[in-house]
């Protein structure tokens, strides 16, 4: 339809006219022929959509284009490679504490280590050779020497 336009089409359009028309807010004089009335309220409808979009506030897209960049570089979430640097330092100083906790307990320092590699238990109990009832037993173990150690939580 001619006079379609944002975001109602001509469906839409003819729709609302006949929701206006029948709910009597857009009311047909006798004289005027009723397509003659439908076209005039559709023509009506669609100037107001135009003038509800001219009011809206004006936006630019931004441009995806790669030869010219975006127009905005938002922030990484990403630490960068001094703040990842301080991390893994922080993260030595963490396990250096909890290791030497168990130093005279080489599968449990092995746990820890594998812990801190992120490996899954069954990676863990093949790598230390134990059960699953002893491994369970270990990282009680680990747990109470860790909050013996820090019972306030470790502070660097």
């Amino acid at each position: 339809m001619y006079c379609a336009t944002g975001d109602l089409s001509a469906d839409d359009l003819l729709q609302e006219a006949f929701c206006r028309a029948l709910a009597g807010t857009r009311r047909c004089p006798r004289k005027v022929d009723v397509v003659r009335f439908l076209a005039e309220a559709i023509r009506s409808l669609a100037h107001g959509e135009r003038e509800k979009l001219a009011a809206l506030p004006k936006t630019e897209r931004i441009d995806p284009n790669p030869v010219t960049g975006p127009a905005v570089d938002p922030p990484s979430d990403r630490p960068d490679a001094e703040e990842r640097l301080l991390i893994e330092e922080k993260n030595r100083k963490i396990l250096g504490g909890i290791l030497g906790i168990f130093e005279d307990d080489p599968v449990a320092t092995l746990i820890i280590e594998g812990i801190m590699d992120e490996l899954s238990v069954d990676d863990m109990l093949e790598l230390t050779g134990i059960s699953k009832t002893a491994y369970d037993t270990k990282r009680k173990l680990i747990r109470r020497r860790v909050d013996k150690a820090y019972p306030e939580g470790m502070r660097l």
